[in-house]
C-alpha cells in the first residue's frame, strides 16, 4: 500500500498540472486517480462512483480527503456511503469533472488543454498548484502570509514581466518556463 500512496502523493505534489481523461468507469481507484488530477475532462460515456461500499472496503488513495475537497462533505458522504453513481454531466455539475465532451472529442480536448498549459507561465502554474493544495492545510492568516510571499516571487519573475509586457502590447505572451 505504501507504494500506491507514494505515487498518489507524487501526483498531488507534481509541479506540473495533471490532466485526467475519463472515458468510462471512474470507480474505486479510477475515481481516486481522477481526484488526484488538476483538470478532469470526461466523455459522455464516463461515470463516477466510489464502489468501495459494495466490497466492504474503506476508500483509499486519499479519496476520503480529496472527494470532500472536490464536491463538499454532504455529496462525498452520499457518494461513499450510498455508492451514488454520477454521470459525466452530473460530475461536471457537482465539481467532480471540469467538462463533459463527446467521446470522439475527448483526446482533442485533453491535448488542447495540455498545449495551453505547456505554453503557460510554468512558475505561476506550479506555485498556484502548491498554494491551492496548502489552502486546505492552513489558517486564513497563515495562507495569506504564504500567498504574499509567493506573490513577491511571482511579481519578480521573468514570466510576470513577459505577461505584463504582452498585455500592454496587446499580444499573446511568450512564456519560456
Amino acid at each position: 500500500m505504501q507504494a500506491v500512496h507514494t505515487w498518489s502523493q507524487a501526483l498531488l505534489d507534481a509541479d506540473k498540472p495533471v490532466i485526467a481523461a475519463v472515458n468510462g468507469a471512474a470507480v474505486g481507484g479510477g475515481l481516486a486517480l481522477a481526484l488526484l488530477a488538476d483538470i478532469v475532462i470526461a466523455s459522455e460515456n464516463a461515470y463516477f462512483m466510489s464502489g468501495y461500499s459494495k466490497l466492504g472496503a474503506l476508500p483509499d488513495l486519499g479519496v476520503l480527503q480529496t472527494l470532500p475537497w472536490a464536491i463538499g462533505s454532504l455529496r462525498a458522504k452520499e457518494m461513499i456511503l450510498l455508492n451514488r453513481r454520477y454521470t459525466a454531466a452530473e460530475a461536471v455539475q457537482i465539481g467532480l469533472a471540469n467538462r463533459c465532451v463527446a467521446p470522439e472529442k475527448l483526446m482533442d480536448e485533453v491535448m488542447t488543454a495540455a498545449e495551453e498549459l505547456a505554453s503557460g507561465p510554468v512558475a505561476m502554474l506550479s506555485m498556484s498548484k502548491v498554494m491551492m493544495k496548502r489552502a486546505y492545510e492552513a489558517s486564513v492568516e497563515d495562507f495569506l502570509e504564504r500567498e504574499a510571499i509567493a506573490q513577491g516571487v511571482a511579481f519578480g519573475s521573468a514570466e510576470f514581466a513577459e505577461g505584463v509586457s504582452a498585455f500592454l502590447a496587446k499580444r499573446k505572451p511568450n512564456f519560456n518556463g
